[in-house]
Order: C-alpha cells, then sequence, then structure tokens
C-alpha cells in the first residue's frame, strides 16, 4: 500500500506540473515535449495501479469476514482506490480543458494568418 500511495501522489504531482504548464502566460517557455512526458508518465502510473488494485481486489477477505483485520483491509482498500478514481477523474478533466484550449488557440491563430493571408492579396 505504501507503494501505491507513493503512486497517487506521483500522479498528482505530475497533474500539477501539468497546470502549471498550461498556464504559463509566455509560450515561448511552453515545452509540448515535458507536458507529453508527465501525461505518459501519468498514464504508466495509472495502467499499473488499476493492475494492481485488481489484484488487491481479487485477494480482498470475503464481505461476511467481519473479523478487524479483514474490515480494515477492505476500508483501506477502498479508500486508496476512491482515491484514484477521484485523481483520475482530475486528471481526465485537466486534459479535456487542456485540448479545448489548444483547439481555441489553433483555431484563433488560423484565423488570424488567413485574415493576413487575404490582406496581402
Amino acid at each position: 500500500y505504501t507503494e501505491i500511495r507513493q503512486q497517487l501522489a506521483q500522479i498528482a504531482a505530475n497533474l500539477e506540473a501539468m497546470n502549471r504548464m498550461a498556464q504559463t502566460v509566455n509560450l515561448r517557455t511552453f515545452n509540448e515535449n515535458e507536458m507529453d512526458e508527465l501525461h505518459n508518465k501519468n498514464l504508466r502510473l495509472g495502467n499499473q495501479l488499476m493492475t494492481r488494485f485488481n489484484d488487491f481486489k481479487a485477494n480482498l477477505p470475503a464481505e461476511n469476514d467481519y473479523s478487524l483485520e479483514a474490515r480494515m483491509k477492505r476500508t483501506l482498500f477502498y479508500g486508496l482506490h476512491q482515491t484514484f478514481i477521484n485523481l483520475w477523474h482530475k486528471n481526465e478533466l485537466f486534459l479535456q480543458n487542456y485540448e479545448t484550449k489548444v483547439k481555441k488557440n489553433l483555431r484563433l491563430h488560423t484565423k488570424i494568418t488567413s485574415e493576413q493571408e487575404i490582406e496581402l492579396l
């Protein structure tokens, strides 16, 4: 579970770094390769975590086991799993917003370029 917590923290840190990068005022300092690298790291970590969660879920004590240890294992598992789901939702929301922002900037750039070409004619 310690490794899962570390991986969740890494995804959160990568997401925070991508948020900072997406909000940069000076586009000359923006590094698209770094953004892609962070996104790919999050994907790899997310896939690793899903595999781990599936393995842990398969080995959870039965729901009708009310021993202290069984309840603790289930609580810990479901708590970490919910944290992952919430974090992954934030990641997906960021990616959707970022994609929308990039498309908007491309449309604006295309419009400006088209208007400049028309003026030159």
